[in-house]
Parts: structure tokens; sequence; C-alpha cells
């Protein structure tokens, strides 16, 4: 760097360009020539990196890495509900001849893409259990069905949603600033969001109600059935098990001889989703 920055080794270079060849910074560039000028070749020769440079940063080999993911692997010590940064870091010290610092430890896990503060949920099946086995087959095997336009698939879900109102009127977003909303918010009760899906074609349809119960959900699936898809013969319906997603709701909301109707053609239908929601 510092022949390079001489004016009398050649040609003039700018410190960025001195700083590319270099593979550094204009910076670090910047500081050896200032240093070399006040204190001279040896003060620049012992110039220490940062702590915050990634040169500096603790390195671990493989094998290091391979044991602190077993670490990971094995159950949370007890006391603790999940595995952090400064749990792994107590137990490094007692399992390696060279202890790790935490922030090694992040960078790795970050790295590795291992995320053990993070839960999904899932439906795990219990032991042996035939009738959710089943269940899943029968769903999997309605969705492995050909396109028919007289026998459309539908999957169908709802979600109830909290209703925020603004106490203070948002900043506007603007060139190098994003839209800013106070975090004090009014309540305006709750909502429910139905929605259908077809997933062979991508077609969907939303409603959004003031409720999510039996009538709701009969008044739906109707205009599914007379509004949405009229000309199929028969829907297939595919959706969790909610209390209200039975019969009987549509004898809640409908004639007895209407309801007859519409259930008589879910019973040969409809799959209960039971492996996943």
């Amino acid at each position: 760097m510092l022949l390079d920055a001489d004016e009398s080794h050649g040609e003039l270079l700018t410190r960025r360009k001195i700083a590319e060849i270099n593979r550094t910074s204009p910076a670090v560039v910047s500081t050896a020539v200032r240093t070399f000028a006040a204190e001279g070749i040896e003060a620049v020769l012992s110039l220490k990196r940062s702590d915050a440079s990634n040169h500096s940063r603790q390195k671990m080999t493989g094998a290091d890495e391979a044991r602190i993911i077993q670490l990971l692997c094995e159950p949370v010590p007890d006391g603790h509900a999940r595995w952090t940064l400064v749990l792994l870091e107590e137990k490094v010290k007692l399992m390696m001849a060279q202890p790790v610092k935490r922030d090694a430890i992040g960078r790795m896990l970050k790295k590795k893409q291992i995320k053990p503060h993070k839960s999904a949920y899932w439906a795990l099946p219990a032991r042996a259990d035939a009738a959710f086995v089943a269940n899943m087959e029968d769903v999997l095997d309605v969705y492995q069905r050909a396109y028919s336009a007289k026998l459309p698939v539908i999957c169908f879900d709802e979600k109830p949603v909290v209703l925020h109102g603004d106490v203070l009127k948002p900043l506007p977003m603007r060139p190098g600033s994003i839209q800013k909303i106070d975090y004090v918010y009014i309540r305006y009760g709750y909502c429910a969001i139905m929605g259908f899906i077809e997933p062979l074609t991508g077609k969907q349809y939303t409603d959004v109600r003031p409720t999510r119960k039996a009538v709701d959900f009969a008044e739906v699936v109707k205009h599914l059935v007379d509004d949405l898809y009229p000309e199929a013969e028969k829907v297939v319906l595919v959706m969790d098990n909610l209390n209200t997603h039975q019969i009987g709701s549509l004898y809640k909301r409908f004639s007895p001889a209407e309801a007859n109707g519409y259930g008589t053609s879910w019973r040969s239908t409809t799959h209960r989703n039971m492996a996943a929601g």
C-alpha cells in the first residue's frame, strides 16, 4: 500500500484504487499512510486489525461446528426452555479445549441456517395411529385428482382478524423513508375472513364477515355451490375440523328441504382434512 501511494514509485493512484489493488478499504490505506508519515515503517507493520474486522474474528473448524450442532440436537438442560447463545457458550467451554465465543457461535448458526430459537407447529401423528394415516392419505388422494370442471376440488379455511384504527395519522412514505405508523391504535372489534381456493386453477374467493358462526359457514357454502360453481355436478370441499364445519350448520340457516339438498351432495363429496390445518 505504501509503495502504491508513493508518488515517486510510478503512476499516481487514488486511495480507492490502492484499496482495490490490495483488497482492503480506503480507510485502511489512509491509516497506513498517516501512521507511516508520523511514526515510520515499524509502526505500520505493527498495526492490528479492529476487533470488528472479519479477519480478526474467531474461526471454527468443521469439527468444532459439528460438535456444536450435535449439542443443539440434544435435549435442553433442565431449567431452560430452549438453547440460547449464552447457554451454548457455557456448554462449549466444558466440551471443547479452545473456548468459542457466543458471537462466533451465532455467525456459524446463521451461516448454517440453524435457528434454535424458532419452532414450527405441525400435525405430528401418534405412533401406530391408523386413523390419522387413513385420513391423511384420503386428503392426499383428493389432491392428486386430475382437473375436472364438473368435479372441482376446493379448499376452504377461515381466519379471525382484529380490526385496528389509527389514533394519529400515519406519516406518508418519502424518498429514502418508509411509511411511519404510530404504535398506539384503537380496537374496532373483530371480523372473520373466509376464503375458497381451487388449487388446480388458482381461482379464489374471499368473504369478510363480522362473525364466523354456523350460519356464516352455511351461507358461504351456498354461495360457493349456487353462484361460484353453478355448472359443477359436485363440489369436493377440503377443510379442517372446526365445529361449525358440519351438515348441522346448514340446518341452522336454511329450511330442512334446502339443507337436505346441500347435505346429500355434501355427504358424498366432502373430505375432512385431518392431516393438516
